[in-house]
């Protein structure tokens, strides 16, 4: 269904979860709804290679998920423990450029379910995917060494007093490099102040973060617009996960976790393309984040729900980078 001349709406009955993670990856959020069973894309052909024991292992994850789902205190919780190759229903819109960025993720997972969608969006998006062979470090160590959360990679400007020098060129009668030559001559309070004054109007902003986030918290932050996402990687169980603090179960969700932690490495080592499908929603995922003008308004903005926690955070990382902008920011809430 189009909506507009490159704005796609679907619904997708029954999709393994793993679509919902790569079209976060996209910068595409998704309205998810949750089952009250239980039901996996089937991996017990002969190219899965699933044991028994992984059998009866995915058994007590299924137990779990739908005793946390029937109980009305505990159902909010029970997406952390639902497999990537659980089947949901999902409903979401997107530009062609964004869903043509879902369709290589999709047909690297080599089944037959993501070849037929992986057509289907080809067809849609009237758009052609080059097939690429990425070489994965096979290095035997430590899977992930950088445990920060969180990390501005880039931002624009570097020096956040170049903000006031559009207002300063407006009001001046000079010529683009004559006026920048009189804004260097400028004191630093005067720079400041002009600063000051600028963010009360549009201003030219820019960020890149590297961010290693939870995807059920990140697909509600798109939907709150504090961050957009450039980019996201396979799913892996290396990241670790948060369980809520909310929730006391005698340490049963840890288990699921240590189970799919079992069944990821039993797969990555047999057939490392199925893999992604053992991770679970609550597992952290590592994604590449952007932040404009929009976002770094929407930033101040959100005060409530759990995009709040996220948006506090990325406030905290990029204020280092220019605190006169989000002090100001952060007064007028």
């Amino acid at each position: 269904m189009t909506d507009g001349a490159n704005r796609i709406k679907l619904e997708l009955k029954a999709a393994p979860l793993i679509v919902a993670h790569y079209l976060i990856g996209a910068g595409i959020p998704s309205e998810i709804y949750w089952p009250n069973k239980f039901e996996r894309l089937g991996l017990d052909g002969k190219n899965s290679r699933l044991t028994p024991e992984h059998v009866e292992q995915l058994g007590w994850i299924k137990r779990q998920y739908e005793a946390l789902k029937k109980n009305s205190e505990t159902a909010a919780f029970a997406p952390h423990v639902l497999p990537l190759m659980a089947r949901v229903d999902l409903a979401f819109s997107a530009d062609k450029s964004q869903l043509a960025a879902v369709i290589g993720p999709l047909m690297a997972l080599k089944l037959a379910y993501f070849k037929h969608l992986a057509d289907s969006l080809t067809a849609v998006c009237g758009y052609t995917t080059v097939k690429q062979k990425v070489k994965l470090n096979k290095s035997t160590g430590p899977l992930v060494t950088d445990r920060s959360r969180l990390r501005v990679i880039s931002f624009v400007p570097t020096n956040e007093l170049e903000l006031g020098f559009n207002k300063f060129y407006g009001l001046s009668d000079l010529s683009w490099a004559n006026a920048y030559e009189a804004w260097a001559d400028q004191s630093y309070d005067f720079k400041e102040e002009t600063t000051r004054q600028a963010i009360k109007s549009r201003f030219n902003i820019s960020y890149q973060l590297e961010g290693i986030l939870e995807p059920q918290l990140l697909n509600e932050s798109l939907s709150s617009r504090i961050v957009d996402v450039l980019t996201g990687q396979s799913p892996t169980t290396a990241h670790g996960y948060n369980l809520p603090d909310a929730l006391n179960d005698g340490g049963m969700m840890e288990r699921c976790f240590d189970y799919s932690y079992k069944l990821f490495g039993s797969l990555q080592k047999k057939t490392a393309h199925l893999a992604p499908l053992a991770c679970l929603w609550g597992h952290r995922q590592r994604y590449l984040l952007s932040v404009g003008y929009t976002e770094t308004i929407n930033l101040h903005k959100t005060t409530s729900g759990r995009p709040a926690k996220l948006a506090a955070a990325v406030v905290r990382r990029l204020a280092e980078k220019h605190p006169i902008l989000h002090e100001e920011l952060g007064q007028r809430g």
